[in-house]
């Protein structure tokens, strides 16, 4: 079931879903510009969301009933776990600790969950909450454990201090976790050396890189485990074949012209168109 620009109070969405108990899929999109979700003073939570629903699979929630539905804070963890929860996908104002607490709450809550999306937005309105820099320590979360956890999505990111260690909890918390996409916003310092301190190459010797596109992602990517490999002696990549020669020739002249950290100065990087087939 879809909600998207539907004209509906928080009332009248209580007592849809409350006769709807089988319920395996819902996405609440957005309400109709202009309609007012919490008219008469109505108090419909998350909690009283999710108990009208208890066998839900998929869950989606926009940004637009986020702030409505957690105005004050979430519980710990829900009074009954969503057993049948394997997708949860939400938009997270990462400035927002009621939001933070929200999803962390559904994390808990949601043993067999097997893929997460969280697509982030900005507040202008909301400050960036003063909590304490342990606030996400994964010491601190011995009852999260994602267990099912095998995607995490989240685009938009930010490289503010606590949307990093917010992901670097899921991370530590997901033993079977296979794939993360992170989709970097134009301001993300994502790969810079500096803020992954804690990644060594001490062993790697050859990095080979195929279908390079010359995106500034891929090559900040290069230039971090070429600062992070003591060792290495050989880096080769070989570009797409839609990389044009004035882009490779633009490319090996700012390699030149801009130098970067190398941890092995000796390393030998070698750029190569692909081979005719």
């Amino acid at each position: 079931m879809k909600f998207m620009d539907v004209d509906v109070s928080a009332q009248m969405l209580e007592r849809f879903l409350s006769k709807c108990p089988l319920l395996k899929h819902i996405s609440l999109d957005r309400y109709k510009e202009g309609t007012d979700f919490v008219a008469g003073g109505n108090k419909f939570t998350f909690v009283d969301l999710l108990q009208c629903v208890p066998l839900i699979q998929d869950l989606e929630i926009a940004d637009s009933y986020m702030k409505y539905l957690c105005p004050g804070g979430m519980l710990h963890k829900l009074p009954t776990s969503l057993v049948h929860l394997k997708y949860l996908c939400l938009d997270v104002c990462m400035t927002e600790q009621n939001e933070i607490s929200f999803v962390l709450c559904m994390i808990r809550s949601s043993p067999l969950l097997g893929k997460l999306t969280l697509r982030m937005y900005d507040n202008e309105k909301s400050l960036v909450p003063q909590t304490s820099n342990n606030f996400l320590d994964p010491e601190d979360y011995s009852d999260l454990n994602l267990d099912h956890l095998e995607i995490l999505d989240i685009d938009i990111y930010s490289n503010l201090p606590l949307v990093k260690d917010f992901v670097k909890l899921i991370i530590a918390k997901s033993p079977v976790l296979k794939k993360v996409r992170i989709e970097l916003n134009d301001n993300s310092n994502f790969l810079d050396p500096e803020d992954n301190l804690n990644l060594t190459l001490d062993h790697l010797e050859t990095l080979e890189i195929k279908m390079f596109s010359n995106l500034p992602l891929e090559m900040e990517f290069v230039k971090l485990i070429m600062a992070k490999s003591l060792v290495l002696k050989k880096v080769r990549i070989e570009l797409n074949d839609k990389v044009s020669v004035d882009e490779e020739v633009k490319m090996l002249r700012d390699l030149v012209l801009l130098p970067f950290p190398r941890a092995s100065p000796s390393a030998k990087l070698i750029i190569e168109r692909p081979k005719a087939s």
